[in-house]
Protein backbone atom coordinates (compact mmCIF):
# COMPACT_ATOMS: atom_id res chain seq x y z
CA UNK A 1 0.00 0.00 0.00
CA UNK A 2 2.90 2.34 0.73
CA UNK A 3 4.24 2.03 -2.81
CA UNK A 4 0.84 2.90 -4.23
CA UNK A 5 0.49 6.00 -2.06
CA UNK A 6 4.00 7.25 -2.81
CA UNK A 7 3.50 6.47 -6.50
CA UNK A 8 0.38 8.63 -6.60
CA UNK A 9 2.12 11.45 -4.70
CA UNK A 10 5.08 11.34 -7.11
CA UNK A 11 2.78 11.38 -10.14
CA UNK A 12 0.71 14.32 -8.86
CA UNK A 13 3.79 16.25 -7.75
CA UNK A 14 5.54 15.66 -11.07
CA UNK A 15 2.54 16.54 -13.23
CA UNK A 16 1.87 19.71 -11.23
CA UNK A 17 5.51 20.77 -11.59
CA UNK A 18 5.86 21.35 -7.84
CA UNK A 19 8.17 18.34 -7.30
CA UNK A 20 11.18 17.10 -9.25
CA UNK A 21 13.31 13.98 -9.07
CA UNK A 22 16.39 14.78 -7.05
CA UNK A 23 19.60 14.73 -9.06
CA UNK A 24 17.78 15.14 -12.39
CA UNK A 25 15.75 18.28 -11.70
CA UNK A 26 13.06 16.68 -13.84
CA UNK A 27 9.38 16.48 -12.99
CA UNK A 28 8.87 14.08 -15.93
CA UNK A 29 11.35 11.62 -14.36
CA UNK A 30 9.43 11.84 -11.09
CA UNK A 31 6.20 10.96 -12.92
CA UNK A 32 7.92 7.90 -14.45
CA UNK A 33 9.20 6.78 -11.03
CA UNK A 34 5.69 7.32 -9.61
CA UNK A 35 4.13 5.17 -12.34
CA UNK A 36 6.67 2.39 -11.70
CA UNK A 37 5.99 2.49 -7.95
CA UNK A 38 2.24 2.44 -8.56
CA UNK A 39 2.50 -0.60 -10.84
CA UNK A 40 4.79 -2.44 -8.39
CA UNK A 41 2.40 -1.70 -5.52
CA UNK A 42 -0.60 -3.00 -7.44
CA UNK A 43 1.27 -6.16 -8.48
CA UNK A 44 2.41 -6.74 -4.90
CA UNK A 45 -1.14 -6.42 -3.56
CA UNK A 46 -2.56 -8.66 -6.27
CA UNK A 47 -0.02 -11.37 -5.51
CA UNK A 48 -0.77 -11.28 -1.77
CA UNK A 49 2.41 -9.45 -0.79
CA UNK A 50 3.22 -8.02 2.61
CA UNK A 51 1.11 -4.91 2.08
CA UNK A 52 -2.09 -6.77 1.25
CA UNK A 53 -4.72 -7.42 3.86
CA UNK A 54 -5.01 -11.12 4.59
CA UNK A 55 -7.04 -13.08 7.10
CA UNK A 56 -4.86 -15.04 9.46
CA UNK A 57 -6.40 -18.02 11.18
CA UNK A 58 -4.85 -18.69 14.56
CA UNK A 59 -4.72 -22.39 15.24
CA UNK A 60 -4.52 -23.65 18.77
CA UNK A 61 -6.00 -27.06 19.22
CA UNK A 62 -6.71 -29.32 22.17
CA UNK A 63 -5.18 -32.74 21.63
CA UNK A 64 -5.42 -36.03 23.46
CA UNK A 65 -2.28 -38.12 23.76
CA UNK A 66 -2.56 -41.54 22.13
CA UNK A 67 1.01 -42.72 22.77
CA UNK A 68 2.85 -43.59 25.93
CA UNK A 69 5.55 -41.41 27.42
CA UNK A 70 5.85 -38.25 25.34
CA UNK A 71 8.43 -35.99 27.00
CA UNK A 72 7.62 -32.29 27.42
CA UNK A 73 10.79 -30.17 27.48
CA UNK A 74 11.27 -26.84 29.26
CA UNK A 75 12.81 -25.33 26.10
CA UNK A 76 12.69 -26.28 22.44
CA UNK A 77 15.69 -28.62 22.52
CA UNK A 78 16.24 -32.17 23.75
CA UNK A 79 19.16 -31.11 25.94
CA UNK A 80 16.83 -29.15 28.27
CA UNK A 81 15.06 -30.70 31.22
CA UNK A 82 11.89 -32.74 30.86
CA UNK A 83 9.16 -30.94 32.82
CA UNK A 84 6.46 -33.57 32.26
CA UNK A 85 5.85 -36.87 30.58
CA UNK A 86 2.53 -37.24 28.84
CA UNK A 87 0.67 -40.53 28.93
CA UNK A 88 -2.22 -41.96 26.95
CA UNK A 89 -5.37 -39.92 27.61
CA UNK A 90 -3.60 -36.75 28.80
CA UNK A 91 -4.83 -33.50 27.26
CA UNK A 92 -2.82 -30.52 26.08
CA UNK A 93 -3.16 -27.46 23.87
CA UNK A 94 -0.81 -27.38 20.90
CA UNK A 95 -0.06 -23.94 19.49
CA UNK A 96 0.50 -24.69 15.81
CA UNK A 97 1.50 -21.03 15.27
CA UNK A 98 4.57 -21.50 17.45
CA UNK A 99 6.96 -23.84 15.70
CA UNK A 100 10.50 -24.02 17.00
CA UNK A 101 12.49 -26.13 14.57
CA UNK A 102 11.51 -29.71 15.39
CA UNK A 103 9.23 -28.66 18.29
CA UNK A 104 5.71 -27.36 18.96
CA UNK A 105 4.85 -25.17 21.93
CA UNK A 106 2.25 -26.81 24.18
CA UNK A 107 0.23 -25.85 27.24
CA UNK A 108 -0.48 -28.65 29.67
CA UNK A 109 -3.72 -29.03 31.67
CA UNK A 110 -2.03 -27.50 34.73
CA UNK A 111 -1.16 -24.37 32.70
CA UNK A 112 2.52 -25.18 32.40
CA UNK A 113 4.10 -24.36 29.01
CA UNK A 114 6.60 -26.67 27.35
CA UNK A 115 7.75 -28.09 24.04
CA UNK A 116 7.24 -31.46 22.37
CA UNK A 117 8.93 -32.99 19.35
CA UNK A 118 6.80 -32.79 16.20
CA UNK A 119 7.60 -36.40 15.41
CA UNK A 120 6.00 -37.51 18.69
CA UNK A 121 2.54 -36.51 17.45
Amino acid sequence: MGRIIFGIIFIIGGVSGHLVLRGTNSSFALVIVGIIMLILGIVQMASGGEDSVQEVIVKEEECIVKREKIPVYSKAHESFSVIAELKTGDKMLIDFRSEYGRFYKVTLNNGEVGYILKESL
